[in-house]
C-alpha cells in the first residue's frame, strides 16, 4: 500500500522542481525576446527550448568549454527581457501560466518525490543528464567514460534539465519527470484556449491570445492527461522523451495548418516562419527519430500548399525548407559529430545482409494484435481518418480539415517508417514482434486529438452560427460542465495516483530500499560483485545506475556475477565485497566481506513484506520473490 512518505520530497527534489519551472521561465523570456512578444507562452517556451538547444549544440560540438557559460548568458538574456516592457509578458499571458500550474498542483504534488524508473531512464537519460551536469560537454569515446548505454542520443531534453539544475548543489534526478509534466501542462493551455466557450462566436484568431478560464484550463489539463487516448504514466510521467515528442507534433502541426490558413487568406507568413524554425530545432534533437516525424509534418504542409490555389506554391514552399535549414544544420552537426567521435553509442541499423523482409507478415500481425488491444486510441485515429476525408470534401481546406489531413499523413509517413525499422534495425525477433509499436503511436495521440477537438469546435461554431436567437450566457449544463472539470482535474490525480507513481510498484520500492541501505555501508572507490540470482540484467543495471547517479552518489565498481556463479567466481575477478540480494534460506538480502580466508557476513538486510502491486519492470527473483 502507498504511505504518505512517498509523497514527501527531499530538498534535492524541491530544487528540481524550482529549477524546471526557473527553466521555463528563461525559455519562456528568450523565446519573447526573440519573437517580439508574438505568439502564445506555450510556443514561446518552446521556441526558447530551440535557440538554447540551436546554441548548446554547436558549443558542445565545438569545444569542450563548459556549456554553463552559454546558458549563464541565456538566463543573463532573460532577465533583460524581463526588463524590458515590450518583452515582459503581459498580464494575459501570466494569468494563463497561473491557472494551469495552479490547476495542477495536485500532478506536482503527486509527482515530485518520484524516483527514477524504467530501464531506459538507465541506459541512457539520466547518465546523459548528470554527465553533463559533471563535466558541461557532450561524452565521446576518447572523453571521461559515461555510464550510458547510449551516450550518442541527442541531447535536447538533457539542455532543459541542465538548465533546471543550474544553480543547484547535485543534479536532481526528477528533473527530466517533471520537465516532460511541465511541456504536457502548456500542450493543455493550447487545448484550453479552444475550449473557452466564449471563443465559439469569434472567429479563431479574435482574442485567442486572452487567458483561458479556470474551467477551460481544468479541460485542457484533462485532455492531455486523463482523456488523452494515447496517455500511459509509464511513459508520460516519467524521464522518457515520449511527452516531449508527443507535444513537439502537436504544437508544430497546428502551427503549420494555422500558417497555410494565413497564406491562403493573403498573410505574410515571416512571423510563423520564424517560430516554426525554432520549434523544429527544439523537437529534431530530442531522440534520433524526430526528423521522420518533422519530415512527414513538412511533407504534408507540402502536400497541403500544391492542392490549394490560394497559396503561392512555389513562395511557400521556399518558405518551409528555408524555416527548415536551422533544423537540418543541427542534425547534420550532429550526426558528424556523433560518426567521429562513437563507435557505436546509439541504436544502429543491421547491416543490409540481415534485413529480414520475410518478416513483415508477422510484423503486421503484431501490429494488428497491438490495436486490436488498444481500441480507445485506434478507433480515435480511424475518426480522425474518415473526418480528413469527409469533411474535406464536404469544407474544403479550413484549420480543422489542414489539422485532420496533416494527421492522416504523418500517420501513414510514421507507420511506414516503423515497417521498415523493424525490418532493418531492430532484428528478426522484436521486429516480428513490433516491437513498442503503441508506445512510438503515442508520438501522434496529441496531433490526433487536438486536430477533433479542432473539428468539434467548427462544428459547435457553425452551430451557433445557424441559431437565430442565440444567447450569450452560458446554459446550465455548461455551469455544470465547467465545474466537473475544475473538481475532476483536482481530483482524478489522487484518485489515480497508483497509475501516476510508475515507482511505486514493488519490486522497485524493494530495489529503492536496498540502495539506500548499501548508501550506508558503500564508500567511494569501494568495489563491489552483485550476485542476484534469477536476475536478467534489469535488478543490476537499476543498482548500478542508482548507486552511481542519484545522491548520495557512489563512485563503486561493480562487477555482476554471471547467472549460476557465486563468491568464488568474484574473488577470482578480484572482489572481496560482494552483495547476494536473495539468501533463499532467510529470505533476506546479504553483503559479504572476504576476510582472506573465508567469506563472513558483513552486513543482513531482511526483505519487508511486499506492499502493494508487482510490476514487471525489474526481476522478482534477486528479491526472493518468484
Amino acid at each position: 500500500m502507498i504511505a504518505l512518505t512517498d509523497f514527501v520530497p527531499s530538498g534535492l527534489e524541491l530544487g528540481g522542481f524550482a529549477g524546471v519551472l526557473g527553466a521555463g521561465l528563461v525559455m519562456l523570456l528568450v523565446g519573447r525576446l526573440l519573437l517580439a512578444g508574438r505568439a502564445t507562452p506555450e510556443l514561446q517556451v518552446l521556441a526558447g527550448w530551440g535557440a538554447i538547444s540551436f546554441v548548446l549544440t554547436l558549443w558542445g560540438v565545438a569545444t569542450t568549454t563548459s556549456m554553463r557559460w552559454p546558458l549563464a548568458a541565456f538566463v543573463v538574456l532573460a532577465i533583460i527581457a524581463l526588463a524590458l516592457p515590450r518583452s515582459r509578458p503581459g498580464r494575459e499571458d501570466w494569468l494563463a501560466l497561473w491557472r494551469i500550474m495552479v490547476l495542477a498542483l495536485p500532478i506536482w504534488a503527486i509527482m515530485i518525490a518520484a524516483h527514477v524508473s524504467l530501464p531506459d531512464t538507465y541506459t541512457n537519460f539520466l547518465p546523459n543528464s548528470v554527465y553533463l551536469w559533471d563535466h558541461g560537454f557532450f561524452p565521446a569515446d576518447d572523453r571521461i567514460a559515461s555510464f550510458a548505454v547510449w551516450p550518442a542520443f541527442p541531447y535536447n531534453v538533457q539542455f532543459a534539465t541542465l538548465l533546471a539544475s543550474f544553480a543547484l548543489p547535485q543534479y536532481p534526478p526528477n528533473a527530466a519527470t517533471l520537465f516532460d509534466i511541465m511541456v504536457l501542462l502548456l500542450a493543455g493551455l493550447l487545448f484550453a484556449r479552444l475550449l473557452r466557450p466564449t471563443a465559439l462566436g469569434t472567429t479563431l484568431d479574435a482574442g485567442f491570445r486572452a487567458a483561458p478560464s479556470w474551467a477551460a484550463c481544468a479541460g485542457g489539463i484533462l485532455l492531455v492527461t486523463a482523456f488523452n487516448p494515447g496517455f500511459v504514466p509509464r511513459y508520460h510521467f516519467t524521464p522518457y522523451t515520449e511527452p516531449t515528442l508527443m507535444v513537439g507534433v502537436a504544437f508544430i502541426g497546428w502551427l503549420l495548418a494555422r500558417m497555410l490558413g494565413r497564406l491562403a487568406e493573403g498573410w505574410h507568413a515571416g512571423r510563423d516562419l520564424w517560430l516554426l524554425s525554432l520549434l523544429l530545432v527544439a523537437f529534431v534533437g530530442i531522440k534520433q527519430l524526430a526528423v521522420v516525424l518533422a519530415g512527414g509534418l513538412l511533407l504534408g504542409a507540402a502536400i497541403l500548399i500544391l492542392a490549394d490555389r490560394r497559396i503561392h506554391r512555389v513562395r511557400a514552399i521556399g518558405g518551409l525548407i528555408l524555416a527548415s535549414l536551422p533544423m537540418l544544420l543541427i542534425y547534420a552537426v550532429w550526426r558528424l559529430y556523433v560518426g567521429t567521435h562513437f563507435k557505436t553509442g546509439e541504436l544502429l541499423l543491421l547491416p543490409s545482409s540481415m534485413w529480414q523482409f520475410d518478416i513483415l507478415p508477422g510484423t503486421l500481425a503484431s501490429i494488428a494484435a497491438i490495436i486490436a488491444g488498444r481500441p480507445f486510441y485506434f478507433v480515435f485515429v480511424a475518426l480522425a481518418l474518415v473526418l480528413a476525408v469527409r469533411l474535406t470534401a464536404q469544407r474544403g481546406l479550413t484549420l480543422s480539415t489542414r489539422l485532420l489531413l496533416l494527421t492522416a499523413v504523418i500517420f501513414v509517413v510514421y507507420n511506414v517508417f516503423l515497417l521498415l525499422i523493424y525490418v532493418i534495425s531492430m532484428g528478426p525477433v522484436a521486429g516480428e514482434d513490433a516491437h513498442s509499436y503503441f508506445r512510438y503511436m503515442t508520438h501522434l495521440a496529441l496531433f490526433v486529438e487536438l486536430s477533433l477537438v479542432a473539428a468539434a469546435r467548427a462544428f459547435l461554431l457553425a452551430r451557433v452560427a445557424t441559431k437565430k436567437d442565440h444567447s450569450p450566457a452560458a446554459a446550465p449544463w455548461q455551469r455544470y460542465v465547467s465545474a466537473a472539470a475544475i473538481v475532476g482535474v483536482l481530483l482524478m490525480p489522487i484518485a489515480f495516483v497508483k497509475f501516476l507513481r510508475f515507482d511505486l510498484p514493488e519490486p522497485q520500492r524493494l530495489a529503492w530500499t536496498l540502495v539506500h541501505e548499501l548508501d550506508g555501508v558503500v564508500k567511494d572507490g569501494d568495489r563491489l560483485a552483485l550476485i542476484l540470482p534469477g536476475d536478467n540484467g534489469s535488478v543490476s543495471l537499476m543498482l548500478r545506475a542508482a548507486m552511481t547517479l542519484t545522491p548520495p552518489r557512489r563512485a563503486v565498481d561493480f562487477y555482476p556475477v554471471p547467472a549460476g556463479q557465486g563468491l568464488e567466481a568474484a574473488l577470482a575477478k578480484g572482489y572481496r565485497s560482494a552483495l547476494i540480494s536473495c539468501d533463499p534460506r532467510d529470505g533476506s538480502a546479504k553483503l559479504m566481506e572476504y576476510d582472506g580466508t573465508a567469506w563472513r557476513v558483513a552486513q543482513t538486510w531482511p526483505h519487508r513484506p511486499a506492499r502493494g502491486r508487482w510490476g514487471t519492470i525489474l526481476s522478482w527473483g534477486p528479491f526472493c520473490r518468484g
